[in-house]
């Protein structure tokens, strides 16, 4: 936990601390309180709280007293400031606050992360505090200004979770899936275990949002996933890739047979029947399997070598796992060598359209 006063400032701008907050600090410090500047003070919407050389709290605003939930201004004027800090905080921060006050650096918001104020009731509010010097009563004080991050700290947290997640089944989405690939496949290689990836495509998907619609057929990608996840161990990771394309990643196996029996489990899972909205629906699934270091060595390579097999498993009948072989690249590269001598062809002319009649023997006649 980082402390209030604490963290490096390399920055060479100056915090501005307005004039009148300065005033009232040091009005406080003597006792005497203009009007205007006591009314700035107590409007302020973010905590403030001045601190002497000692630590301890010369004067606190409102918002802060209603942030630390204390009843009143008074509970806290003259406390030490570790009051208002969680207690890991409180031992090195002593120190901090002699640096502070020795090299004395104004700091903006944003510059510390993870700060927190402890709460009168022992509870802890994530906040961003600003650092500013000012004097009161002839001896220098620090300013804090102290700003409640509840609200935008859950949106952040929020937006990074969409960003690496599927908004419909809450699953890891594609760019989760790599970063958690690339650090199975660097573990795999590192310790010598065996790291395996999954892809799976239902069968017949399309179907089934053709027939009955597409909110039915969200709902089965939503039970599709809640199957996937309870067929797996917590340590493993599922990811809806998109449409109806999902995968399983295991960042260790005993070997790539392992891995094959996960890939029947799965399919057994998804081979029972799924009941939506009074329908039941009879859904399966197609899975390609690749391994770290048999198959490849990359995150990227992996989902190649998955794809790869995928696409086997597809063509060999589906409901049953299929195994990354190097044949199955070969292949793949002779199809696309194919199709693009294919498209060179049609380009310049390289292919020409015969007809061969069907004749009937009997009478000499051309029938087709």
């Amino acid at each position: 936990m980082s402390a209030w006063m604490g963290g490096s400032v390399t920055a060479t701008t100056s915090l501005h601390i307005p004039a009148a907050l300065l005033a009232e600090a040091e009005a406080a410090a003597s006792g005497v309180i203009a009007p205007l500047e006591r009314a700035v003070f107590d409007a302020a919407p973010d905590g403030i709280a001045v601190v002497d050389e000692t630590a301890t709290l010369v004067r606190v605003n409102p918002a802060l007293v209603r942030m630390a939930g204390y009843p009143d201004a008074a509970a806290l004027v003259g406390q030490p400031l570790d009051v208002l800090l969680p207690s890991a905080a409180r031992g090195a921060h002593a120190a901090w606050v002699r640096r502070f006050f020795a090299h004395p650096q104004p700091r903006p918001m944003g510059r510390v992360r993870d700060l927190a104020l402890r709460r009168a009731d022992g509870s802890e509010l994530p906040v961003d505090i600003a650092l500013g010097l000012c004097v009161c009563d002839g001896r220098p004080c620090a300013v804090a200004f102290v700003r409640d991050v509840t609200e935008s700290r859950a949106l952040i947290e929020r937006l990074q979770h969409l960003a690496a997640h599927d908004p419909l089944t809450g699953l890891a989405n594609r760019a989760q899936l790599r970063s958690q690939a690339c650090l199975a496949a660097a573990a795999a290689r590192r310790h010598g275990h065996t790291a395996a990836l999954l892809l799976l495509d239902l069968d017949d998907f399309k179907g089934i949002n053709d027939t009955h619609g597409h909110p039915v057929g969200d709902r089965v990608l939503q039970v599709v996933a809640e199957r996937l996840r309870e067929a797996v161990r917590t340590d493993d990771v599922v990811a809806r890739l998109g449409g109806d394309e999902f995968a399983v990643l295991l960042p260790y196996v005993e070997s790539p047979v392992d891995a094959l029996r996960v890939a029947d489990k799965l399919l057994i899972a998804l081979g029972r029947p799924v009941r939506v909205e009074g329908l039941e629906l009879a859904i399966g699934a197609s899975v390609g399997v690749a391994c770290c270091p048999q198959d490849a060595q990359d995150a990227d390579a992996l989902l190649r070598a998955a794809d790869l097999a995928l696409y086997a498993a597809k063509g060999g009948g589906r409901q049953q796992p299929a195994r990354y072989a190097p044949a199955l690249a070969q292949a793949m590269d002779e199809r696309a060598r194919l199709a693009e001598r294919l498209r060179l062809a049609l380009r310049h002319g390289g292919l020409a359209l015969h007809y061969q009649p069907q004749v009937d023997v009997r009478t000499g006649a051309v029938v087709g």
